[in-house]
């Protein structure tokens, strides 16, 4: 049985143009910047749903993301405080599952280090995350619909750490408004979103009021750049 655990920080720290470079191949480190979690988590489900798509999809295909998004997030029944440890993620990317890094981010010869280290940008972290905040009561269509999105990745990283985060037609709201935008106008309206919403309790907002004043802040947007 292949076991979950977490790459320690000295461990981390030994990801370098050696690893990023590689056309093959895992991190090799000693036993000492390994990890147990406090409690075993099998991957056996995990690996099959990577070999899978990985079977299924071309190399750097990103239609992959949203049927894999949601897969991975089924196989991997990790809490969110786990889920918030770069450590297993790094751990999943470079010593378990290092080949599907290379075949979907090593377009070009070498993979960008922010796949690994960054938690809104590693190669499962990303996947595991965008699923956690939009299923409900196990309905992935909302992953699906953000991974369908033109600006998919941006949308997900201006979602993720935002007030509004944890909030489902918050989340909606701004995935059916501005998905389909530039990273810059998406940046700028999750940030004007997250400021309006220290004034306004969330919880008591319907979707569509939210869809509304994000509508309104893409106009606002919108007219500032024009006049620039």
């Amino acid at each position: 049985m292949s076991e979950l655990r977490r790459l320690n920080e000295s461990g981390r720290n030994l990801v370098g143009p050696s690893f990023l470079e590689a056309d093959s191949g895992k991190l090799r480190v000693a036993e000492r910047h390994l990890e147990s979690l406090d409690r075993t988590i099998d991957l056996s489900e995990f690996n099959e749903v990577v070999a899978d798509h990985m079977d299924r999809y071309e190399a750097y295909d990103a239609d992959i993301d949203g049927p894999m998004a949601v897969e991975v997030h089924r196989a991997l029944p990790v809490t969110r405080r786990h889920a918030g440890d770069k450590g297993i993620w790094t751990y999943l990317t470079c010593i378990e599952r290092p080949d599907f890094l290379r075949f979907r981010w090593g377009e070009g010869g070498s993979v960008d280090s922010s796949r690994v280290q960054e938690m809104r940008r590693n190669a499962f972290a990303r996947l595991w995350w965008s699923a956690e905040l939009t299923r409900r009561n196990g309905d992935y269509s909302l992953t699906e619909e953000l991974w369908s999105k033109t600006g998919a990745q941006d949308l997900f990283e201006a979602l993720i750490g935002r007030n509004f985060s944890h909030h489902r037609p918050g989340i909606s709201a701004f995935i059916r408004e501005v998905g389909n935008e530039d990273r810059e106008h998406i940046r700028a309206v999750a940030k004007k979103l997250s400021q309006a919403l220290m004034t306004v309790v969330l919880e008591t907002m319907e979707e569509e009021d939210i869809r509304n004043m994000l509508q309104y802040f893409s106009k606002r947007i919108r007219e500032v750049n024009y006049a620039e």
